[in-house]
């Protein structure tokens, strides 16, 4: 089968796997349907993955030009991660308070649109599926607990916690009686009045037993506090080295990624003295850490602040990128708080991209929720990753390119996407974009973060740490608050590996850049290094390495 074939028959096997994704894009065919949550499912899309590998393999690259050679490169990887996915039977790990089904349920009810009938009966067609989508993901849980997939008691705790958060919603503000319509249009109130009587009589009872089979099975059978990691599991050790590839492109154990976050430690460390002596007078890292962390200037003093300070950082870094790059999104974007219902259990920030028809503009979602305890130091380095020059950049500008392969816009290339977000936040230092020696240190406290995320991540899921092991450590290496440090740790419990693609990513865009700077000397640009990593698409490491190696070789 050609290439561009094989792309094609990943690209809608996908889609259909994934409708709340299609959705979220624009690809509004699949508004009808949920994600097909069965064993037989997984099966299928294995299978179509494993003959995709295999032909796209027996391509060879030299006969191929150089964009075809990048999609083969790009498709194996795609559709390796799709495989692991349905063979290893993920969906039998009871998933935590980011991905599991009832909040990816919710987020992607807060930001659907309808623009008339025909979208408002799909959509309204696929959350009449919810009660048994719930039902069968359930009984998924409870296959994967007889084999040994037990998660941490912490994790399930925090689930419980979102799902009695939506069911005290009244019933007029529920996301799903609230899907947006883009204008008037006739029979909408009919249309809702269904919604109402839906959620009311099917959607939330369905969650409130999806819930009580957390707190009554699963919560029994959960790991404890001083126990929560992957190596605590029979199948653990490996499945935790697989998740490692999956979210870095590249193959390291356990041991090695805790040795690069250790090392990345200590840089961070000295950093907070050097930066420290000149922001506050103070030179001892551990002073300047405390200082942060204790004084109550160092937080926001309102849900309103966080918005505003986050809306000038982005405003502040679209003025400056024209020195930087030559792409820019085309899509705007936009702040918005956390949904109130989610954020107790969601991190400090995240990007939604937005959708190709321009209906919904990429999103910057700030969490205001208890705003005091939150730190006003890093809202730039955060609005800088999250949104501008950061994932505003890398996933906008790789959903607006033409002439490249949809799946290579949207691909799952997380050590790229989170590696970039990461390099900018220091970038942005480079760019003079920090409005005081305080919001650097905010900088040198978000990268030791990620320096942390490499040492408790590997702690929890190879070494055998203990949650409370890996709260002290970020509570001696950062000034985030316990709130949040605890919010952190148990991220890292619920999704093993995920943590380590941002630090790996941003080392590995390091050395490449090192490397062209050093070979190149003045003809260095740093706008064209910025191209080779924007305008190609999500991609692996490896791949995007040799991509910057031929950039070098074409200049020198």
């Amino acid at each position: 089968m050609p290439l561009s074939q094989l792309g094609d028959l990943y690209w809608r096997t996908l889609l259909s796997s994934s409708p709340l994704f299609a959705t979220q894009i624009g690809e509004r065919s699949y508004d009808a349907m949920l994600p097909p949550p069965t064993v037989e499912a997984d099966d299928q899309l294995a299978a179509v993955m494993a003959e995709i590998i295999a032909q796209a393999e027996t391509l060879d690259p030299d006969e191929l030009d150089a964009e075809d050679r990048i999609s083969r490169d790009v498709l194996i990887n795609e559709a390796g991660k799709r495989y692991s996915d349905a063979s290893e039977r993920t969906a039998e790990m009871v998933p935590g308070p980011l991905t599991g089904p009832h909040t990816t349920l919710l987020r992607a009810a807060s930001q659907t649109t309808v623009d008339g009938p025909d979208q408002a009966e799909a959509i309204a067609s696929r959350y009449a599926k919810i009660p048994a989508y719930l039902g069968v993901a359930a009984d998924r849980y409870r296959k994967g607990m007889k084999r040994g997939l037990v998660p941490a008691a912490i994790v399930v705790r925090h689930v419980i916690s979102q799902i009695d958060a939506y069911l005290a919603t009244p019933i007029e503000a529920d996301p799903f009686v609230n899907t947006r319509s883009l204008a008037p249009w006739q029979g909408e109130g009919e249309w809702r009045g269904e919604l109402e009587e839906l959620v009311a009589g099917e959607i939330r009872p369905a969650f409130a037993r999806y819930r009580d089979m957390h707190a009554d099975e699963v919560l029994p059978m959960a790991m404890p506090d001083d126990r929560p990691g992957l190596t605590h599991l029979d199948l653990g050790p490996e499945w935790y080295e697989g998740f490692i590839f999956y979210f870095t492109s590249v193959t390291l154990t356990g041991d090695e990624v805790h040795e690069i976050g250790l090392r990345e430690a200590e840089r961070c460390w000295a950093e907070f003295g050097e930066i420290g002596e000149a922001a506050f007078g103070l030179s001892d890292p551990a002073d300047v850490i405390e200082r942060l962390r204790e004084d109550p200037a160092m937080r926001f003093t309102s849900a309103e602040e966080i918005i505003e300070r986050s809306e000038d950082a982005i405003r502040k870094a679209e003025a400056a990128v024209a020195d930087w790059f030559n792409v820019f999104p085309k899509a705007p974007c936009v702040v918005q708080p956390v949904p109130a219902d989610q954020a107790p259990s969601l991190p400090p920030a995240f990007y939604g991209v937005g959708s190709e028809d321009g209906t919904r503009p990429g999103t910057f979602f700030a969490n205001t929720y208890e705003a005091e305890k939150r730190d006003r130091f890093s809202a730039e380095a955060i609005a800088f990753h999250e949104a501008v020059p950061g994932h505003h950049f890398d996933r906008t500008i790789a959903q607006e390119l033409e002439g490249i392969p949809a799946f290579r816009r949207y691909a799952l290339a997380f050590s790229h996407a989170e590696g970039w977000g990461l390099y900018v936040e220091r970038l942005a230092d480079e760019m003079g974009l920090y409005s005081s020696d305080v919001d650097r240190l905010g900088m040198v406290s978000a990268d030791m973060w990620r320096a942390c995320r490499l040492v408790i991540d590997s702690g929890i899921h190879a070494l055998g740490w203990t949650r409370q092991q890996a709260i002290d450590f970020m509570r001696e290496k950062t000034p985030i608050s316990e709130e949040v440090i605890a919010q952190e740790v148990d991220r890292y419990i619920s999704l093993p590996g995920q943590a380590l693609a941002y630090m790996i990513g941003k080392l590995h865009i390091d050395k490449l850049r090192r490397q062209a700077e050093a070979a190149l000397g003045d003809r260095f640009d740093i706008k064209g290094f910025h191209d080779v990593l924007l305008v190609h698409g999500g991609l692996p490491l490896p791949v995007m390495e040799e991509l910057v190696d031929d950039w070098v070789a074409g200049l020198s």
